[in-house]
């Protein structure tokens, strides 16, 4: 704030005349070490008036009641400028006493300025929301520092509202809390709108995952889509010419094996072999052909209970494992495709054996007697039915578990990953699932669900 040093000159004018009191503070203006200027910060005033004060009597007086102006002046023109700023400010004389406080914060709650000044807390606001108010006061005082808190209070209109209030202490000389200055936003809308902003922001990241899965499914199709196009182009050419071959070999050990009938057990043996061989390629052949080209469905409506017996009936169980059935009854009819299905359970029954064969090649002596076994069972499903085919072979851990219906991924030196493959996809066609469960070195259990009535 500036003062014009004519409004000194002209206090004094008023008693002493114009051109002594000019001399008088031109005097005093040199005696406290300023420049002579039209006008003067409030400190520079009062240092002039410091002077003043020491020449005693009326001088004295006048100085004091300039001062005294003055301070009136300055103290009008904070509460203007208080009275005309949106943020609500007041005073703490202590943690339950309000001092002066400024329009906005007295609008706030809807009572007058005088009606709040150096009244009690707990005389204004509800006691719940005063408790709140002084807990964020006592810090305040105590520590000694500025503190910023977030705290609700119901304004003039009975609103609940936010408000975000800093509290600075002001500290005297002896660093005690003379008082603290209190001033307030209302940030009740900003708030909301923060959480509106948030709750979008939740949803549009939501939207990107389900984007980002959905590209990533997308991706994945795509790059199955083409393998199967290259493994279906390959196996069209390479099954054609591998199986004129095998269908050769075949026949050449069928004609060494009648000419030479028994005559020697090496012969027979190895003729044995090469049969054996001869159908692996061909089982291998049948797989490609399945996975990737498949046949039309020709489902029809049945009992899955006695199809099933007659399918275990075909397959060849080793005499050291035990084959476990339970079949429940009165499971509803669904529409399958025989031979489609024939296939499925062969696969899941014939990679049990598999995973028994190799748990028993790796048993050693310290572990207990091992009873291999296969269980297949039946049961009612929800809108269908369930087979179920668990071994207590050599398992498989979680990395293997997650691939192990991924076409062409294989654990097996000799299989070609497509076993399980070609269940998933043969149940899929069907409006099935099919799902796995399985613990290294205590088994595997595979489970297919096919509706009733597809």
């Amino acid at each position: 704030m500036k003062i014009k040093i004519t409004d000194l000159i002209n206090t004094y004018a008023q008693s002493i005349g114009i051109e002594t009191a000019m001399d008088l503070i031109a005097d005093k203006v040199n005696a406290a070490a300023l420049e002579d200027r039209e006008s003067y910060s409030g400190e520079e005033i009062v240092r002039i008036c410091g002077e003043l004060e020491k020449e005693g009597g009326l001088i004295r007086i006048v100085a004091q009641s300039f001062l005294i102006q003055l301070e009136h002046k300055k103290s009008e023109e904070q509460t203007l400028l208080l009275d005309n700023i949106d943020t609500q400010i007041w005073y703490l004389t202590d943690i339950y006493t309000y001092g002066a406080v400024n329009k906005a914060h007295a609008e706030f709650l809807g009572i007058e300025k005088v009606d709040l000044e150096n009244r009690n807390l707990y005389e204004i606001i509800s006691k719940k929301e005063t408790e709140i108010f002084v807990a964020g006061n006592i810090e305040v005082f105590e520590k000694k520092i500025q503190i910023r808190t977030e705290e609700t209070i119901k304004n003039s209109k009975g609103q609940t509202c936010l408000l975000s209030i800093t509290r600075t202490p002001k500290l005297d000389h002896n660093g005690n809390v003379e008082y603290v200055i209190c001033a307030a936003q209302d940030i009740t809308e900003r708030k909301k709108a923060e959480e509106e902003l948030a709750k979008h922001r939740d949803h549009l990241e939501e939207l990107v995952k389900e984007r980002t899965r959905d590209l990533e499914a997308a991706q994945k199709e795509l790059i199955k889509r083409e393998r199967l196009s290259v493994l279906g182009q390959l196996t069209a050419t390479v099954s054609h010419e591998i199986r004129n071959p095998l269908g050769v070999i075949r026949s050449s050990a069928f004609y060494l094996q009648r000419k030479l009938g028994h005559a020697d057990k090496k012969i027979t043996k190895h003729l044995n072999r090469v049969e054996k061989q001869v159908d692996l390629c061909d089982s291998i052949v049948d797989e490609l052909l399945e996975y990737t080209r498949g046949r039309h469905s020709e489902a029809t409506q049945g009992e899955i209970n006695p199809w099933l017996e007659k399918v275990l009936d075909e397959i060849t169980i080793p005499e050291n494992i035990a084959l476990v059935t339970e079949r429940s009854p009165d499971l509803p009819m669904v529409h399958f495709d025989r031979d489609k299905m024939h296939r499925v359970v062969f696969n899941m029954v014939n990679n049990a054996l598999q995973a028994i064969t190799a748990r028993h090649d790796s048993l050693n002596e310290k572990e207990g007697p091992y009873q291999p076994q296969v269980k297949v069972s039946t049961s009612v499903a929800d809108n269908g039915i369930r087979i179920e085919v668990e071994d207590n072979g050599i398992g498989m851990d979680d990395e293997t578990a997650d691939r192990a219906f991924e076409p062409l991924f294989t654990t097996s030196a000799r299989g070609t990953g497509l076993g399980l493959a070609i269940v998933r996809k043969i149940v899929e066609e069907h409006g099935g699932h099919v799902s796995l469960d399985s613990t290294p070195n205590r088994g595997t259990k595979v489970t297919l669900v096919i509706p009733a009535g597809t």
